[in-house]
């Protein structure tokens, strides 16, 4: 390596896609609140002790298919982002303790203690802006031997936002790891401090970390 040289790390190629939401050959109903929608995704807590809040996570497990043109003059292209990867930034729909979505969703996953929910629905034609790595295995393949494929490209590792949704101390990031749960299947559940404790100090204007569980003691420093 030459003197004044330097390695410059880089990684895929991000791309930005702005479009509208657009349902499949049957639409998704929520659990909740039973409405049509392309992706559905909810945050259930579970009241099991004083303070204490089981965590659960689910979500509908379709494709969501978003129209969009790189170009005025292109033609309308659909691409497709895989739910279990994407992150998905909306401002949720907040069902309380007693209300019939909560009730609802506690049927359905089969929750015996108190629950509220938040909800998140991508609705067709919505308009969004989503950022991620775009895979087109079509293109690629057209410029080798096979040439007739029907394969649209996919948006992975995606950041989903839903253009016009007003920012507050409520807006969550929406995104489902490893402790998430699909098809209604229930997540990890985690210890989480009351509602007021995580809501207050946003609305103050600060974020600070979210503790889970029971505070570890400090690890003791070595010479």
């Amino acid at each position: 390596m030459s003197a004044g040289s330097a390695l410059v790390p880089h990684g895929p190629p991000v791309t930005a896609v702005a479009g509208t939401v657009a349902v499949g050959a049957v639409p998704l109903r929520s659990p909740v609140s039973g409405a049509l929608c392309a992706h559905w995704r909810l945050r259930v807590f579970e009241i099991v002790a004083p303070g204490i809040e089981l965590v659960h996570e689910a979500a509908s497990s379709d494709f969501v298919d978003i129209v969009w043109r790189e170009r005025p003059e292109d033609e309308l292209r659909v691409v497709r982002v895989p739910p279990d990867s994407a992150r998905i930034v909306a401002l949720p729909s907040l069902h309380r303790e007693g209300t019939p979505g909560a009730l609802a969703v506690a049927t359905y996953l089969g929750l015996h203690g108190r629950v509220r929910v938040e909800e998140v629905l991508l609705k067709h034609g919505e308009q969004v802006a989503a950022e991620g790595v775009l895979l087109d295995p079509g293109a690629a393949l057209s410029r080798g031997p096979l040439r007739a494929v029907d394969m649209p490209p996919e948006l992975v590792e995606a950041t989903v936002r839903v253009v016009g949704s007003t920012l507050g101390p409520v807006l969550l990031p929406w995104a489902l790891g490893t402790a998430a749960a699909v098809l209604g299947a229930v997540g990890t559940a985690a210890a989480v401090a009351s509602l007021a404790r995580r809501v207050l100090p946003a609305m103050r204007g600060i974020s600070p970390a979210a503790q889970i569980g029971a505070p570890s003691p400090p690890h003791p420093r070595w010479p």
